[in-house]
C-alpha cells in the first residue's frame, strides 16, 4: 500500500478520529513547496470494511498530490484507531467527514475540494452541498441507492463522477438518470471496472483524478 500520509487526528463534535495528511507540491514548483488546495478523501461503509488504506481511497490520493493537492483521509468513529463506537448514520458520517474538513482546513489555506469512494461518495456530497468552503468534489462509486438528489441539487460546484461499467451499485442508466438535472457533470466511466475496481486496478483512478482536479484549481 502506498503511504497516504503522517499521522494527523481529527476532532469531530463527538470522538476523535484516525486520520493522514499528504501534503502536496504544486505542479512546477520548487521542492518543499506545499500547494494551498487541500481534499478531505472519505473512505467506503464503515461496517463493510471501509478505511482510509483502501485502495481505492489511496488511488484517489495519489491522484490529488499529482494535481498539487494535498490530502486528509480518515476513519469513520470507531473505524481501526478511531474513537467511538462504529455506525453508518448519515448525520454520524457527516460529522465525521466535517471534522476532517476543519482539520484540513487547519493545516492549508484552501480551496477545498471534496471527495470520496462508495459509502464516502454520499457522505462526500452531503458536506459539500452543505459546506460554502468546498469547491469542488470527486465522487468515486456513488451507490444511487443512497446518495441524495437534493444534494446533487444543492451542490452546484465543479463534479467529477468516476464508475465502472460493471458496477451493480451504480448501474450507468441509473446514474445517468440520476445526474440528468446537472448536464455540467463530467462523468468518467472505467470500462471492465466493477464496484470494488478489483479487475481493473485503481491506477485509472489515480490518472482521471489527476487530469481533472487542475481544470478547477
Amino acid at each position: 500500500m502506498t503511504d497516504i500520509g503522517e499521522s494527523c487526528p481529527v476532532a469531530t463534535s463527538g470522538p476523535r478520529l484516525e486520520g493522514r495528511f499528504r501534503p502536496a507540491a504544486a505542479p512546477g514548483s520548487a521542492p518543499g513547496t506545499s500547494s494551498g488546495v487541500g481534499a478531505v478523501v472519505a473512505p467506503p461503509h464503515p461496517l463493510y470494511g471501509g478505511t482510509l488504506s483502501n485502495p481505492v481511497v489511496v488511488a484517489a490520493a495519489e491522484g490529488f498530490a499529482e494535481a498539487g493537492v494535498a490530502t486528509l483521509a480518515f476513519n469513520y468513529r470507531g473505524i481501526e484507531h478511531s474513537e467511538g463506537r462504529a455506525t453508518d448514520a448519515p448525520a454520524a458520517a457527516v460529522d465525521d467527514y466535517s471534522g476532517a474538513l476543519d482539520t484540513l482546513a487547519g493545516r492549508v489555506p484552501g480551496p477545498y475540494l471534496a471527495a470520496g469512494y462508495s459509502f464516502g461518495a454520499r457522505t462526500a456530497l452531503a458536506v459539500a452541498a452543505r459546506d460554502p468552503r468546498v469547491r469542488a468534489a470527486v465522487l468515486i462509486a456513488p451507490p444511487v441507492d443512497l446518495v441524495d438528489a437534493g444534494d446533487l441539487a444543492a451542490f452546484t460546484g465543479p463534479l467529477l463522477v468516476i464508475v465502472g461499467d460493471r458496477d451493480a451499485y451504480a448501474p450507468l442508466d441509473r446514474l445517468r438518470a440520476w445526474l440528468a438535472t446537472r448536464p455540467d457533470v463530467v462523468l468518467e466511466i472505467v470500462p471492465g471496472a466493477d464496484h470494488l475496481f478489483g479487475s481493473t486496478g485503481t491506477a485509472g483512478i489515480t490518472a482521471l483524478v489527476a487530469a481533472r482536479v487542475p481544470t478547477w484549481l
